[in-house]
């Protein structure tokens, strides 16, 4: 199904390329299968190289990342995303000591995903020049059919014109009407997931750490989430499955405990081990039963 392999595209580019220890394989099967499952993915230290920063993750986790996707049934269920925890520390990029064969499996990897998007666009290229052959054999079909000798001076019959014409007209509408359906399907289906998806967020922590501005004062500054989720309701705000016939789209959404804190005087995690360093992220997460008296907000 198109639909599956777009889903297993898009996480294998935008994952994939942030983790370490991403089994794609397994991701695949279990795309097709409708239950996604990756647990304790790690973040790679490169992540945010693409973003031409100054910053590296000094240590990271995706906790539980969960995908159910109801293939029998997209139009009357709903399409279930849910991340359980995500936990990263960064720190200037000359924090961190610099490892030659990190770097160079880095460098590698880039180089793989970008032969890889050249690929996808000679693909794509190709397909593309492929109807335009059809396209010409058509045209040339007509052409030679029936060769003609021509003086100089005359013009050629008018119906070899106009079977030309014909053909045109005939495989312009032809190709329109496939991607005209192809296109209203993929967009009544994505319209449909959307109408129904629900997303569940819970115990996200980014913290930034830097000692190397002022030594005298380490600073941390970071955001915590303890919980966010957003759901289908009906015009009431009851929770429900839209059908295709809907037209406005009601989303319940729930934040618990968004917090930003900046502190100063700051004890430096990132000095500590990796399974440390998630340990104390994990710990530190506010929330309606937790405060944490150290952390100014």
């Amino acid at each position: 199904m198109v639909f599956e392999s777009m889903v297993s595209d898009l996480l294998n580019r935008f994952i994939g390329d942030y983790v370490e220890n991403l089994d794609k394989s397994q991701l695949k099967i279990g795309i097709w299968g409708g239950n996604v499952v990756l647990e304790n993915l790690r973040v790679k230290e490169n992540a945010l190289s693409e973003f031409d920063v100054p910053f590296k993750v000094k240590a990271g986790q995706i906790g539980k990342l969960t995908l159910k996707i109801p293939w029998k049934n997209l139009y009357n269920d709903a399409v279930v995303a849910t991340l359980e925890g995500l936990y990263l520390l960064v720190v200037p990029g000359a924090t961190i000591k610099y490892d030659a064969t990190k770097e160079e499996r880095y460098q590698q990897e880039a180089k793989q995903r970008e032969l890889q998007r050249i690929e996808e666009a000679l693909h794509t290229a190709e397909r593309r020049a492929s109807q335009t052959g059809d396209l010409l054999f058509g045209l040339e079909s007509v052409v030679y059919k029936e060769p003609l000798n021509v003086p100089k001076g005359l013009k050629k019959p008018k119906k070899h014109k106009k079977a030309l014409k014909k053909l045109k007209r005939h495989e312009n509408k032809a190709e329109k009407s496939q991607e005209e359906k192809k296109d209203t399907f993929m967009e009544k289906l994505a319209t449909q997931v959307i109408k129904n998806l629900q997303v569940k967020i819970s115990r996200i922590h980014l913290r930034y750490e830097d000692d190397l501005s002022d030594p005298q004062r380490p600073l941390s500054m970071g955001v915590t989430l303890s919980e966010l989720s957003l759901q289908t309701t009906d015009e009431n705000w009851k929770l429900c499955i839209l059908n295709e016939a809907a037209k406005i789209i009601y989303k319940l959404g729930r934040l618990e405990s968004l917090c930003a804190y900046w502190n100063v005087n700051s004890p430096m995690y990132y000095k500590c081990s990796w399974q440390d360093i998630v340990d104390q992220l994990k710990s530190e997460i506010s929330s309606k039963d937790q405060q944490l008296p150290h952390y100014q907000y």
